[in-house]
């Protein structure tokens, strides 16, 4: 089979595999993504070793994608693992290959709780994307945002704000300043700021996010929603009850149409609105009394929904 045969083939696997994945089709995967792994190990015997065995590659891939799918998250890493171990072995294979797998098995460490294991992955992702010349590409941005939340999950703040502000340059030249895409950067960095006990900047981000959201998405989007909890919780942290219920309020009207399909980022908003809710009652009813105490209030706990990205 010539070349240009052989990838039309894998091509045409792929496919399938892809299509049975999203459909849930977990045996008609397998089946799949054995006999792509036949033919890919037939064609390193037979053909040119570069295209074939960029060929394995994928069909390795693919098969480490279809234990991710089902929750398999060991299998996936090791999976993940035997194909990039056959990448690092080879001088054949295109460098995007590696760095597609070292993505991979960073996502997965995410998944399984070690992001520390996480980072060097996705540095060194990042790393080959710079020596082969790429700079402000999606798939480089992507590594950089998502080198970011871990860092800033980390602590690692200054870290965190490289990372995001690199993705926010790209993501502008790519999709555009008025995009949800880089709507979505805006939210990230206003969520970094607000860990860091910059209120003002955070609210600043948050609301370019905001604005952004609103004219792309509407009043009732969902991440219009998570852009007005976030600038709630902003103000809350900030000690201005009266901007935050306002806030709230105004998220839990935008999420409402969302609740049977997000309930989790609902129910995280309205338990936040709940608590503020409760505060501001307790000092109505306190206004009159007189502290017998002077030690300082212990800070209230807030869950904040997930960024988009």
């Amino acid at each position: 089979m010539d070349s240009e045969s052989q990838s039309a083939l894998f091509r045409v696997l792929s496919e399938r595999l892809q299509h049975y994945l999203s459909e849930g089709e977990w045996e008609r995967a397998e089946s799949v993504s054995r006999t792509a792994i036949d033919r890919a190990l037939l064609a390193v015997e037979e053909n040119e070793l570069e295209v074939s065995l960029s060929h394995l590659v994928e069909a390795l891939r693919g098969r480490a994608s279809l234990s991710l799918a089902r929750g398999h998250l060991e299998r996936a890493l090791e999976r993940f693992g035997e194909a990039l171990e056959l990448v690092e072995a080879s001088p054949h294979v295109r460098p995007g290959q590696r760095v597609l797998l070292k993505s991979d098995c960073a996502r997965v460490f995410e998944a399984l709780g070690r992001p520390e294991e996480a980072i060097p992955l996705y540095q060194e992702a990042i790393s080959i994307l710079e020596a082969e010349g790429v700079h402000g590409d999606v798939q480089l941005a992507n590594l950089h945002n998502n080198l970011g939340m871990i860092l800033k999950n980390q602590g690692r703040l200054e870290e965190a704000e490289a990372q995001y502000l690199t993705t926010l340059e790209a993501f502008e030249k790519v999709y555009g300043p008025a995009s949800l895409e880089t709507a979505s950067i805006y939210n990230n960095i206003g969520g970094l700021y607000q860990a860091a006990g910059h209120f003002d900047r955070a609210l600043e981000m948050h609301f370019q996010a905001l604005e952004l959201r609103l004219a792309l998405g509407g009043v009732d989007g969902l991440e219009t929603g998570q852009s007005l909890s976030n600038l709630a919780a902003g103000y809350h942290a900030m000690g201005d009850e009266e901007q935050a219920a306002k806030f709230y309020q105004l998220a839990c009207e935008a999420l409402a149409r969302h609740r049977d399909t997000e309930p989790e980022i609902c129910a995280i908003v309205e338990e936040n609105w709940g608590i503020l809710q409760e505060e501001m009652a307790s000092k109505g009813d306190e206004s009159d009394e007189v502290e017998s105490s002077s030690e300082p209030e212990a800070p209230v706990e807030l869950s904040y929904p997930a960024p988009t990205v």
